[in-house]
């Protein structure tokens, strides 16, 4: 027989044939059911996103970061150098932001330590100075 409450509703840890459930175990159906929530809103995310992503462009003909004079190129960090080459490209911060796996602040935050190593005030003018 079900144990009821106080207010003579069925107590909710307590199955229908007697037996109760431990609190832990509760705790952890209530765990897996949250995460399988956020998975699938993740995935959710996801196929959203693919349906809006670019078709990969092709690859460019020496007119990259390696360009650069060394001096320039060296004082760049590799996170920093990948930022520039897809500046170069045409990228917005946004789709660089996808493309890297970051978030657009950090991307804003690469394009200003770049900004300041290659001595430049936008990135207009560091897309010159890699292009030469």
């Amino acid at each position: 027989m079900t144990e009821r409450g106080s207010d003579g509703d069925p107590e909710p840890d307590v199955p229908a044939r007697g037996r109760p459930v431990a609190p832990d175990r509760i705790d952890a159906v209530h765990r897996l059911i949250d995460s399988a929530i956020g998975s699938l809103t993740e995935l959710q995310r996801a196929m959203h996103t693919l349906g809006r992503l670019e078709p990969p462009r092709a690859p460019r003909q020496g007119r990259g970061v390696e360009t650069l004079p060394p001096e320039s190129r060296h004082r760049l960090t590799a996170r920093e150098r990948e930022v520039l080459e897809l500046l170069v490209d045409g990228r917005s911060n946004r789709q660089i932001a996808r493309r890297l796996r970051i978030s657009e602040p950090t991307v804003k935050n690469h394009l200003h330590a770049i900004f300041l190593k290659l001595d430049v005030t936008d990135r207009a003018r560091a897309i010159a100075k890699v292009l030469g």
